[in-house]
Order: C-alpha cells, then structure tokens, then sequence
C-alpha cells in the first residue's frame, strides 16, 4: 500500500495556493485519490523506519550501565535503567552483541531485585539476611563491572 503526504497534493495537482480550489471540488476531478489511495504519486516510505546505529545503542547501554551503578545513591535509576533497557532492547536485536548486553542489564536487574527481597527478611530473623545482602551486592557490582568492560571491548556477555 502507498501513501503520500497531503501537503504534496498541491504540488501533485499544480495548484501554488492550495486556498485557491475548494477541496471538494477535487474528488470528482480526480476519482482516483479515493480509489486507489497513491495512485500516481511519487513514492515515499512510510512509516519511515529508522537506520540501526550501533554506537547510540552502545551509548544508551552505557546510560543505563551509570545508572544502574547509581542504584547504591538513588534506587529510582535502575527504575529509570530497566524501562530504558525494555523499551530499547528490540531496537538492537539485529547486533547480538548489544542484544547481549541489554538480555545481561535485565537479567541482573530482576535477580539483584530477587535475591535482596529474600535477603530483607532474613535480616530480621536471622541475621543471615546481612551475609546474603552483601553477597547480593557484590554480585550486583560484579555485574556491572563486566557489562561495562565488555561493552567497551565491543564483546558479548554470553561467550
């Protein structure tokens, strides 16, 4: 199916002021706009699909990177990192090397999130909560820290 932009039909028609003819006038004039939507105009892509650029999807990886390490100042940037993350994934599925980082960035996210709401209550009864929250977080950093490094070497997480 084509389409074609309504600021063109002036042009299409050779009119200078579209103000000058009514717009009802042109249907019966020109049947074919109704019948055959684009019928002898000049093509354009639509919807225009954007180009895939690998280095401003590597720079919204790194965004998220910062702001998931910010978690430690301020819990909303992995809120913030997350959507990010699930908004843009599909945008780098034809690179699986920054389909890989963004698959990485979402598991940590869900299983640090996991692992610290089993580790909460434990802190309460036990005290054992303390151990596992450390282990969390030093999980947590260790997985920020090999994302960003592989991300800098242009390299997959899952090798």
């Amino acid at each position: 199916m084509q389409f074609f932009h309504l600021l063109d039909l002036p042009d299409l028609l050779g009119i200078r002021h579209f103000h000058e003819v009514a717009v009802p006038t042109l249907i019966p004039l020109y049947p074919q706009l109704i019948s055959t939507p684009g019928a002898n105009m000049p093509r354009r892509p639509f919807p225009v699909t954007p180009r895939f650029d690998p280095t401003a999807q590597k720079k919204i990886l790194q965004f998220c990177y910062i702001m998931y390490g910010l978690v430690f100042l301020a819990g909303v940037t992995a809120i913030v990192a997350i959507v990010v993350d699930y908004i843009k994934k599909d945008d780098a599925r034809q690179d699986p090397v920054l389909s890989s980082h963004y698959r990485w960035q979402i598991r940590t996210f869900w299983f640090s999130l996991l692992w610290a709401c089993v580790a909460a209550p434990l802190v309460v009864l036990l005290g054992l909560g303390v151990v596992l929250g450390f282990a969390v977080t030093v999980w947590y950093i260790y997985r920020l820290v090999k994302g960003w490094i592989r991300l800098m070497e242009y390299r997959p997480m899952y090798e």
